[in-house]
């Protein structure tokens, strides 16, 4: 049952509006005097006040300003007074409504309860709260889509927070490059998978103060999100061994078992674990770009060469197709060892058990 407080000096009006508002079911108190009408309504709590402007004590106006400024409730100022400076006055002070006399009964309690209806409209928005997770100094607001930092609201794009908030909801747990694409940019997707690994440095970037520096980040209470990014990535896949690299080419040992290029499978490939690592080993702003120009079945294990840049990748390219890339296989046969060359720089072993 809402309370309503009606401060009126004029007993007979006072008791009239308080018939009707009972009428309604409101609970309703009475004061006439303006300076005990403004300490009920700020130790009491009230639903609505209703309040005259001229008053013993203390005038209207002065009651409104001082309720406005402790509490945020509905207040229906009745007066004689029908100039419009009056109303103005009124409404500037925080009255939510003005109604002067004579009026009806009835329309008084039509505006007590619109009004009551619409504050508690506000009031229940207000209650809504928003799905947020929160790891110390790390605050992600998913209804709102925020993430904040110790307080400082930091710019994700929609995919990066997608991800950041994949991981805070699931603590404690790794996951695989290839599960974190099918997660977050869906199964279908064409996208490379390579993709994750460098939203996941946008992300450190991020919420790191200092990406090489991890105790820097223990202090931001964000080392949960940072070591689940990094164990991701160094979880179970070995370190592929660079044989030789520089701004032109990648020369690297393919471990037998692994396929060069992702199949259907959806196992780590070569391509994109060496991807992963020359991310990591030289800390580049975006992407590192690799070109395949040759092919090892995946049972095979050897030496293959990348290009790095699409220059170099034609150049290889046409050795391969002028055959002045020089190859020189090795199989391990039951019965001995059969060497058969060919033109490359290439040294690739074939091993079959």
């Amino acid at each position: 049952m809402s309370k309503v407080l009606i401060v009126e000096d004029e007993l007979s009006i006072a008791e009239l509006e308080k018939d009707y508002l009972e009428l309604s079911s409101f609970e309703v108190e009475i004061e006439t005097d303006g300076q005990q009408g403004l300490e009920k309504a700020l130790k009491n709590d009230f639903d609505m006040i209703i309040l005259d402007i001229m008053l013993p004590g203390v005038d209207g106006f002065e009651i409104c300003k001082q309720i406005r400024e402790a509490k945020e409730i509905p207040i229906l100022m009745v007066s004689a007074r029908k100039e419009d400076i009056d109303k103005i006055r009124g409404l500037g002070l925080g009255a939510d409504d003005y109604i002067t006399k004579p009026f009806s009964p009835s329309e008084l309690v039509a505006r007590v309860k619109a009004h009551l209806n619409r504050y508690q409209r506000l009031v229940n928005n207000q209650m809504e709260v928003n799905d947020i997770i929160e790891i110390r100094g790390l605050k992600i607001d998913k209804t709102a889509r925020r993430v904040y930092l110790n307080g400082e609201e930091k710019v994700f794009t929609t995919k990066e927070f997608d991800l950041l908030t994949f991981l805070a909801g699931h603590p404690n747990r790794v996951f695989t490059k290839e599960e974190l694409f099918n997660k977050i940019w869906d199964m279908e997707s064409l996208g490379d998978i390579a993709t994750v690994t460098v939203h996941i440095k946008k992300i450190r970037e991020k919420i790191e103060v200092n990406t090489a520096n991890l105790n820097i980040s223990r202090q931001y209470g964000v080392l949960d999100i940072v070591s689940r990014c990094r164990r991701f990535f160094m979880r179970k896949n070995k370190k592929i061994n660079i044989i030789y690299k520089d701004d032109q080419i990648v020369v690297c040992e393919k471990p037998k078992g692994i396929p060069v290029s992702s199949d259907k499978t959806g196992d780590m490939d070569l391509l994109h674990q060496l991807k992963n690592q020359l991310f990591f080993e030289e800390n580049t702003d975006g992407e590192p770009q690799l070109y395949l120009v040759h092919r090892l079945d995946r049972p095979v294990g050897g030496v293959m060469v990348f290009a790095r840049t699409k220059k170099a990748a034609a150049s290889l390219t046409k050795q391969i197709k002028e055959h002045t890339f020089e190859k020189d296989y090795q199989a391990v046969l039951t019965d001995g060892c059969l060497t058969t060359k060919g033109h490359s720089g290439l040294f690739i072993k074939r091993s079959e058990e």
